[in-house]
């Protein structure tokens, strides 16, 4: 690890984008890489899965998770809202990550994020967030 090398850890912004496919080696569902950027550790339900299997890396590491569709929520909570209609028709997926880069939050991005990690995803909702 490089001497002074951020590293995901509680209210760092993480930017990565990702990719998806129907095995590790594919990435036939989701091709062109997806932006993605949050703030780790804000949630109200503690840490995500998602934010679970990222811990501890930075800028550059690469990876892969096996999701459920049906288990969005639980794997990636308010990092992707379940009206969030992620791009791919499979049941189940590997979502493919490169972390491009890690960074102090502001206070000021610090509570926006916070404010809108707790407001659930709002009236009609089924999924239980709220």
């Amino acid at each position: 690890m490089e001497k002074n090398a951020k590293i995901i850890g509680p209210l760092k912004k993480v930017s990565l984008v990702f990719t998806a496919g129907t095995t590790l080696a594919l990435k036939d569902l989701l091709a062109v890489p997806e932006p993605l950027e949050f703030i780790f550790g804000i949630g109200t339900q503690g840490l995500t899965q998602f934010e679970c299997a990222l811990d501890g890396k930075q800028s550059g590491d690469q990876g892969s998770l096996e999701i459920n569709k049906d288990e969005m929520n639980d794997m990636f909570g308010h990092i992707i809202p379940c009206t969030y209609l992620l791009p791919v028709n499979a049941g189940q997926f590997f979502m493919h990550y490169n972390i491009i880069e890690i960074t102090d939050a502001s206070s000021q991005e610090i509570i926006k994020a916070m404010a809108k990690a707790g407001g659930g995803c709002g009236d009609g909702c089924s999924c239980g967030c709220g």
